[in-house]
C-alpha cells in the first residue's frame, strides 16, 4: 500500500452506503452534500481527470446556478486540505484522485471480487465464487450514495443498485446449483415482493419452488409474473421464464398424454406415481409399492412391511399382465 507523502495512512473511502472518508481509524469530514457529490464523481472516474465544466453537469445537470463554477472550486479546495495535494490532484484544467491502492474504495473492492467470483466458478468452483459474492455483497450498508444530490450521482446510484441485485442473482444461481432450494426460497419470496417485476428473480423463485417439490407454487409465481407485466408493461415474460414453465407443466404433460395414446396396448391397467424426485424428500420405494400393491387390489393387511417383500408381491402381481407404469419427477 502506498503511503502518502506525510506519512500518514492513506483514506479509505465508502460509497456503496453513505459517503464516508477514513485515515487509519480517524473520521474525514467530507462536507456539505454537493462537496461529497463532487468526491463520489471523482472517485467513480477511478484517477481520470474531470474538468470544471464536466463536473458542473454532474452536480447540477442542465441549470446550473451562477455559482456553480466557483461552488466547484470551493468543494475541490476543502476537500484537499481533508484529503492532502496528493489525493485531490489538478491537472489541465479539471480535478482527479491521485493514486490510491486497490482497497482505497469499497467499489473497486467489489468490483475485484466479482472479478474473483467469475473465475472460481469458470474454473468450477462454486463454493470460491460464493465466498466471493458473499464478500462483495457484504460491503453494500443499504442505498448507495445515500442522500448524495445531482443526475450524476442518481444515475450511479440506479447502476450500482443495479449491480448489487446482479451479484445477488448470481449467488442465488449459484445457491441452487449447489441443492439449497429450500433455503433461497425465503430469500427470493422476500426479494421478489421488493421487485416484482424483475423477471430472473422470479425465475429463480420459480426453481426455487420446483426444485423444493412445490410445482404448483411455482406455476403460480409464473401466472402471477404474466399478469403482473401485462397489467404493468402490457408485455408477456421474457423467454427463459416461460421456457422453464413450460419444462415445468410440460414434462408431467407429455408423459400422462403418452400414457393415454398408448392405454389401448396395456389393457390390465395403468398405474402412475409422482416420485418428487427434485424436491428434499423424495417418496421412498417402500412407500410407492404400496401404492401400487393398493391399486392392484392388495388389502392393507396383506401388504408386507418390508421393502423386498412388496416388492416380491409386486412383480408376483404383474406376471403375465400388460400393465402401464407411468414414474413422474423422477
Amino acid at each position: 500500500m502506498r503511503a502518502s507523502i506525510s506519512g500518514d495512512p492513506e483514506p479509505r473511502f465508502t460509497l456503496l452506503g453513505p459517503v464516508r472518508a477514513w485515515r487509519g481509524e480517524e473520521s474525514l469530514p467530507t462536507g456539505s452534500p454537493f462537496q461529497r457529490a463532487l468526491l463520489v464523481a471523482l472517485l467513480l472516474r477511478e484517477g481520470r481527470t474531470a474538468t470544471a465544466a464536466e463536473l458542473i453537469d454532474c452536480l447540477w445537470g442542465d441549470e446550473p446556478p451562477a455559482s456553480a463554477l466557483p461552488g466547484v472550486r470551493t468543494y475541490a479546495s476543502r476537500l484537499r486540505k481533508v484529503l492532502g495535494p496528493d489525493i485531490l490532484v489538478s491537472r489541465s484544467g479539471g480535478y482527479a484522485v491521485g493514486a490510491l491502492p486497490e482497497d482505497a474504495v469499497d467499489v473497486w473492492t467489489a468490483q475485484h471480487l466479482a472479478e474473483e467470483a467469475e473465475r472460481a466458478r469458470v474454473a468450477g468452483d462454486p463454493d470460491g465464487a460464493r465466498n466471493a459474492l458473499d464478500r462483495a455483497l457484504a460491503l453494500w450498508d443499504g442505498e448507495a450514495l445515500a442522500g448524495v444530490p445531482g443526475p450524476y450521482a442518481e444515475a450511479q446510484r440506479a447502476r450500482l443498485e443495479e449491480w448489487r441485485l446482479q451479484l445477488l442473482e448470481s449467488r442465488l444461481d449459484i445457491d441452487l446449483e449447489r441443492g439449497r432450494h429450500a433455503e433461497a426460497v425465503s430469500e427470493l419470496t422476500a426479494l421478489t415482493a421488493a421487485h416484482p417485476l424483475r423477471e430472473r428473480l422470479r425465475e429463480l423463485l420459480m426453481l426455487a419452488l420446483y426444485r423444493s417439490g412445490r410445482q404448483a407454487e411455482a406455476l403460480a409465481v409464473y401466472a402471477d409474473t404474466r399478469r403482473l407485466l401485462q397489467d404493468e408493461l402490457g408485455v408477456d415474460p421474457r423467454p427463459g421464464l416461460s421456457d422453464l414453465q413450460q419444462r415445468i407443466v410440460g414434462k408431467t404433460t407429455l408423459a400422462v398424454h403418452v400414457a393415454h395414446r398408448a392405454r389401448s396396448a396395456f389393457p390390465d391397467g395403468q398405474l402412475y406415481v409422482d416420485l418428487q424426485g427434485t424436491g428434499p424428500r423424495p417418496v421412498e420405494p417402500k412407500t410407492v409399492l404400496g401404492s401400487f400393491l393398493r391399486a392392484l387390489g392388495t388389502a392393507d393387511s396383506a401388504i408386507p412391511d418390508s421393502l423386498e417383500e412388496r416388492s416380491a408381491l409386486y412383480r408376483s402381481l404383474l406376471r403375465g399382465r400388460r400393465v402401464l407404469v407411468l414414474l413422474d419427477n423422477a
